[in-house]
């Protein structure tokens, strides 16, 4: 056992190199010579306390596979995203989703860890088969936006719902979400036959997420490409520099670029304006960005990972990335693991924010 020191200052990290000997850990007030009374805390990392008080080595949760709740064997299909779904007065749920199916994982088992999801007549929610999947909270409710299907509501007790077969306006399927202002925003593509692709976004009414306003808003660019990510700018508002005043703003995302939508009536679009906001390059799929530290956003195009700091035009911070989607950088010979561009709506960006790192998440051919 020995102490080094911590990142933060008056601080220590206690390592220890051998468990073989046992442990015990005990902690109490002292009087410190500038903070005054305090009281001794410890930071376990990676480690579990045992009901006896020692620690041990936290598990390698990595190594559990999931077991198909039908079969009771390992879980043959790719698992495309996990949500977490926070609920009041409950403990968080997770919600995995497959290409044909969505799941309830249950940590800790180790037999069947899996309850699969089903609609109220026992079918399962999508129809046809997806590549990519969306979801976001509200009242309560988990909804998941595929583009094949309708979207999926569930409360996390009962069967899911469709929420989107009975909705006008030939719109039923949308691809990705999100809440915003109290709605919930939703992108996709029409039904209805076009010379050429018409992606729309649409917004539920005020707190009813499963009700949407008859008005939407085209969400047309020059490559016609469909949605592929809808970030609230929580922390970020775009600042009238004239009236002195802030307004709510939203990051429309496309794989080769990006809008910037702003305003408050999302009843009625009266003040809503969308402007571009990138050009060239985008987010490449609804899980490939993330929020960092001091309110940034962090996602992931073709061209590498940027940071966008509210509204204001996003910093190229690494271009790493980019040789994996077969983009050599120049003045190197270096051989690059291959992904499959194809598949780059599945990458994911996750924060590690006690170490100040982004991590990319990508399948490797």
């Amino acid at each position: 056992m020995r102490l080094v020191p911590g990142r933060q200052a008056h601080t220590h990290d206690l390592v220890f190199d051998d468990f073989g000997q046992g442990m015990n850990l005990t902690a109490m007030e002292y009087e410190h010579p500038k903070l005054g009374l305090v009281s001794a805390s410890l930071l376990i990392k990676n480690m579990l306390v045992t009901p006896s008080g020692d620690l041990e080595k936290r598990p390698d949760a990595s190594r559990i596979p999931y077991r198909d709740p039908s079969t009771g064997l390992t879980l043959t299909e790719p698992v495309l995203r996990k949500f977490l779904f926070p609920r009041a007065g409950r403990h968080i749920q997770h919600v995995i989703v497959t290409e044909t199916r969505i799941f309830e994982y249950l940590p800790g088992r180790r037999t069947l860890n899996l309850a699969e999801i089903l609609m109220e007549d026992g079918s399962r929610p999508f129809q046809r088969p997806i590549t990519m999947a969306d979801a976001d909270t509200m009242s309560d409710q988990l909804f998941i936006c595929s583009g094949e299907n309708y979207m999926v509501g569930w409360d996390g007790l009962h069967p899911a719902t469709y929420v989107s077969k009975d909705w006008d306006e030939n719109y039923r399927k949308p691809s990705v979400c999100c809440r915003h202002l109290n709605h919930l925003v939703l992108s996709g593509f029409m039904d209805l036959l076009d010379s050429r692709a018409q992606s729309v976004i649409r917004v539920s009414k005020l707190d009813q997420p499963t009700i949407l306003e008859d008005l939407y808003q085209e969400a047309r660019t020059t490559d016609d490409q469909g949605p592929t990510a809808l970030i609230s700018l929580q922390s970020g508002r775009v600042v009238d520099q004239v009236e002195a005043t802030s307004v709510p703003a939203m990051l429309v995302c496309k794989r080769n670029n990006t809008e910037l939508m702003y305003g408050y009536d999302l009843a009625n679009w009266s003040d809503i304006e969308m402007h571009p906001h990138t050009s060239g390059y985008g987010v490449v799929g609804p899980g490939a960005w993330c929020w960092g530290r001091g309110g940034n956003i962090y996602f992931l195009s073709m061209q590498g990972i940027h940071r966008q700091r509210g509204v204001q035009q996003p910093e190229f911070v690494s271009q790493a990335i980019a040789p994996m989607w077969g983009r050599k950088q120049s003045m190197t010979n270096a051989a690059f693991p291959q992904i499959d561009p194809r598949k780059a709506h599945l990458a994911r960006l996750e924060a590690d924010p006690e170490n100040g790192r982004i991590y990319v998440l990508v399948g490797v051919n």
